[in-house]
């Protein structure tokens, strides 16, 4: 399986926390008050597509006569063909489902085009985060809604990553990309500035549980990870000492975590935002 691929799918318990988070506010937010039947959604950051599916494999509007034309949108060519590969057109409210290779700081639709605009922890990754939320805004319609999420510093490999990092004597150096909205004041003002009116930020936290083994795997996929052990080791690493230095990061993370029954407690903070024209 793709590495990308994997780590989306061994993260997915925490993911679809959020994607449901967000889910949630729009049905309150938007679709519990519009007038509109049709509505128009964009899905930015889509990876393997789970938001958009969650409208066509549960039963979020069932019983409702809304006909939603979704766009799941990701830079990257391996989230869309996996995206892609599970279409299935079994909603009844889902009469359009597509995805695409897109970069979200420069969206290839009309101004006003959207509804309801996601992103679930995608944003933060942008080299150009205003210029992302500008794209929102210029696609979204006047009376739409958009709502966006970011990690804090509470993310779900904040231990791990740390104990790699100390494992492989590797200096931290300044915070990246995983963290670019992690004070809520910044992402506020990035809205204000991207031409946002309404603005809403709260921070939702949650408790996670897994097993100890499927965390290290979570960490062995990750890009954080191929990026430090390249830093170390570059493009080779001898399988000895790959077992050896892994085994020390297992030992640091069990002692932190504190595992019962092999199954380990962490918690995840996001700061969630709702945007309106």
């Amino acid at each position: 399986m793709n590495q990308k691929i994997k780590f989306m799918e061994l993260t997915r318990v925490v993911q679809e926390f959020f994607a449901d988070d967000l889910i949630q506010r729009s049905t309150t937010l938007y679709f519990n008050s519009t007038k509109d039947r049709n509505v128009r959604i964009l899905d930015i950051g889509t990876g393997t597509g789970l938001l958009p599916f969650k409208f066509e494999n549960e039963t979020i509007l069932n019983g409702t006569d809304f006909k939603l034309s979704i766009d799941g949108i990701d830079i990257s060519e391996d989230y869309i063909q996996g995206a892609n590969s599970k279409i299935s057109n079994t909603s009844s409210n889902v009469s359009s489902l597509k995805f695409h290779i897109m970069d979200g700081q420069d969206l290839k639709y009309e101004d006003n085009s959207f509804d309801v605009v996601y992103s679930n922890m995608g944003i933060m990754l942008y080299k150009d985060i205003l210029r992302g939320l500008k794209e929102i805004h210029r696609v979204m319609q006047q009376q739409g809604i958009a709502l966006v999420n970011s990690w804090t510093e509470a993310f779900p490999l904040r231990i791990p990553l740390n104990a790699a990092y100390d494992t492989l004597d590797l200096e931290r150096g300044p915070q990246g990309a995983m963290f670019s909205l992690k004070d809520p004041q910044h992402f506020e003002t990035l809205c204000k500035e991207a031409g946002f009116s309404h603005i809403d930020i709260e921070q939702v936290t949650k408790e996670f549980e897994c097993p100890l083994e499927v965390m290290m795997e979570i960490v062995k996929s990750s890009t954080q990870f191929s990026e430090m052990v390249k830093r170390k080791f570059g493009p080779q690493i001898d399988p000895i000492l790959e077992k050896e230095w892994l085994s020390k990061i297992h030992a640091r993370i069990e002692t932190e975590y504190q595992p019962q029954n092999g199954q380990i407690q962490f918690v995840c903070t996001g700061n969630v935002v709702t945007l309106r024209k």
